[in-house]
């Protein structure tokens, strides 16, 4: 049934028939965000290794299907290719030791579902080398899909690793001079 009125006049619209309305979009809206990076160990000697865990989070209000998390490490950082743990329903293949790109595989990244990426990554003595990197190095990721977001800025994320570039691993020798002593006296 068709409401009764009068355009022409603005007259009242009057009808005894309710109607319910559903929006129909083209486009799925989810908020994907950062939730949290950590090194551990925070602090690191250089050519030493850390463990690098990014986790984010679907806030909805949807459910996607093709969301991607990227990595792209600092010169002189690079990723033990073997320690990605790859979350279920995600595929994290590598090119090089340079970058980790997660797609999802599942069927649904639903809304408030989370997945955590985690890897172990060597920051290079040749980080040290790099004027922009001075003691910390920063790793950044970030989450993304073809749904439309209502806010790309929570999307990213970073964790720093502090590196010692004065020394190394192994110790540091150093020469001592003595002067002979008779002791036969």
């Amino acid at each position: 049934h068709l409401a009764r009125g009068s355009i022409e006049d603005h007259g009242p619209i009057i009808s005894t028939d309710t109607a319910t309305f559903t929006p129909v979009c083209g486009d799925n809206v989810a908020d994907l965000r950062h939730i949290s990076s950590t090194a551990s160990p925070t602090s690191i000697v250089a050519d030493d290794v850390t463990t690098i865990t990014t986790t984010f989070r679907n806030d909805g209000p949807d459910a996607v299907n093709n969301a991607r998390i990227f990595t792209s490490l600092p010169t002189g950082v690079t990723v033990n290719l073997a320690s990605i743990v790859e979350p279920p329903d995600w595929d994290c293949p590598t090119s090089d030791d340079n970058t980790i790109d997660c797609t999802f595989t599942g069927t649904s990244f639903d809304d408030t579902d989370t997945v955590a990426v985690q890897y172990n990554a060597t920051v290079h003595s040749a980080a040290c080398q790099t004027p922009t990197v001075g003691n910390t190095v920063t790793i950044e990721s970030t989450i993304s899909s073809s749904a439309s977001d209502p806010n790309t800025e929570n999307n990213d994320g970073d964790v720093d690793v502090v590196v010692d570039c004065t020394g190394s691993s192994t110790a540091d020798l150093e020469a001592i001079e003595f002067s002979p002593v008779d002791l036969r006296e």
